[in-house]
């Protein structure tokens, strides 16, 4: 085994890709890559219910959030709302079902330290929005949660 290469080296590197073609780097094609040990750190992950918009947002606390980050719930890219150096905040814009553990969360320069927190999964307990008597039918009741 190698010992690993410092920041901002060069260095030979094998990717494999998932596709039908292969991906070729020859000597007239730029293939650069430089390896770095600085990736984002994942502390804490939560979701919480925003009352005030009725929507699921799922809060990320780390350090090094530097550029776009990506939080996928099922393959769906949920909507970023805010982003800091330390937190992350996410409103959940779709889901197919209540405790999901397929969660990922991608930065432009890959998947973050502590990337096991994210894929421990997130639970959306329903939550109980409003009653509305006498709607739908004369004799029933609206329930929105």
């Amino acid at each position: 085994m190698k010992a690993p290469k410092e920041d901002n080296t060069d260095a030979e590197l094998i990717v494999f890709l998932k596709t039908s073609e292969e991906a070729i780097c020859d000597e007239t094609t730029v293939c650069n890559w430089k390896y770095s040990s600085s990736v984002p750190t994942v502390t804490e992950m939560t979701s919480e219910f925003d009352i005030d918009n009725g929507k699921w947002l799922v809060k990320v606390v780390g350090t090094g959030f530097a550029g776009v980050a990506d939080l996928q719930i099922n393959g769906v890219s949920q909507l970023s709302v805010t982003q800091t150096d330390t937190m992350l905040t996410f409103t959940v814009t779709e889901v197919q079902d209540l405790v999901s553990t397929d969660v990922n969360l991608f930065f432009p320069i890959g998947l973050p330290a502590g990337h096991d927190i994210i894929k421990a999964g997130v639970t959306l307990t329903p939550k109980l929005i409003s009653l509305t008597p006498n709607a739908g039918t004369p004799g029933g009741t609206l329930i929105t949660a």
